[in-house]
């Protein structure tokens, strides 16, 4: 399980770094937010673009933006199965929040 601890505001936390040979999937989302107001969540997966016009670029994807309420903590299980390619990534207006993300190897086509 991999986690993350978000103390500063506005600034994109690594839980996860996905090796560049790897599709991985999450298998489960809990989020704590310690702080004494409503907190928003953005969960994002980071990366860069490897082939075409794009090749070199950053580029990224919102996975889910949520709002956990102050002092309780969140299950999104409805996440289970998103992929990530890059670097997941939380971002909140609020701190001290704890993230924990389970995955696993994505399975595919000879495995």
């Amino acid at each position: 399980m991999a986690y993350a601890k978000v103390t500063q505001t506005g600034t994109d936390v690594t839980i996860i770094e996905v090796p560049w040979d790897k599709i991985m999937e999450i298998d489960g989302v809990y989020i704590f937010n310690a702080s004494s107001s409503v907190a928003t969540i953005v969960l994002k997966d980071k990366y860069k673009y490897s082939l075409g016009d794009s090749a070199g670029n950053d580029g990224e994807r919102v996975i889910i933006e949520t709002r956990v309420p102050a002092n309780s903590g969140l299950n999104l299980t409805k996440l289970q199965g998103e992929e990530i390619i890059g670097t997941l990534v939380v971002n909140s207006d609020q701190q001290p929040i704890d993230v924990y993300v389970g995955v696993k190897e994505k399975g595919g086509f000879g495995r």
